[in-house]
């Protein structure tokens, strides 16, 4: 066990990828340490809703495609749910930005907010109805490991409501 793990270190520190992400990450946590938190968090959430839109714009074909098929595949339910989750993280971040910088409370618990969660949420349940649309499919394991965070997801939610009702 020791060796594997020492073999798989070695070959990741001469993977160009994992070199890459190790540098971009060091260099992000340079950059914080001398920057401010709000025009570093300005400058990355824009950052972050460009490029978005620009992988919206590149799948919108597929996307608009899957939208006009009578009978969804499992490469259309994952092209419309990425593109849908992408569409809504893309409002969620917007919303983030214009909050943080306006200082606006009543955003923080606006029906908005929430439809716009919705609007995520429905894109991943697309994205996870779609097992076959990749290869390697999903393994059969790995639903038991969803349908379990699932569960907990829900027992955690439940807590949360009933921690913030009035007595």
């Amino acid at each position: 066990m020791k060796h594997r793990f020492r073999r798989l270190v070695e070959r990741l520190q001469t993977a160009p990828t994992f070199v890459c992400i190790a540098a971009t990450v060091i260099g992000f946590w340079a950059v914080a340490w001398l920057t401010p938190f709000l025009p570093l968090y300005t400058f990355y959430r824009a950052l972050l809703i460009i490029a978005e839109a620009a992988i919206l714009i590149y799948f919108l074909p597929a996307a608009y495609d899957s939208s006009r098929a009578t009978s969804l595949t499992a490469g259309d339910r994952m092209a419309l749910g990425l593109w849908i989750a992408f569409l809504g993280d893309i409002a969620l971040g917007a919303w983030a930005l214009a909050q943080k910088l306006s200082g606006l409370e009543w955003m923080l618990a606006s029906q908005a907010l929430t439809f716009i969660i919705f609007v995520k949420a429905s894109g991943a349940m697309l994205v996870l109805t779609s097992p076959n649309a990749v290869e390697p499919p999903v393994a059969r394991r790995s639903w038991a490991v969803i349908a379990a965070a699932f569960v907990a997801g829900g027992v955690f939610t439940g807590i949360v409501i009933l921690a913030a009702l009035p007595p």
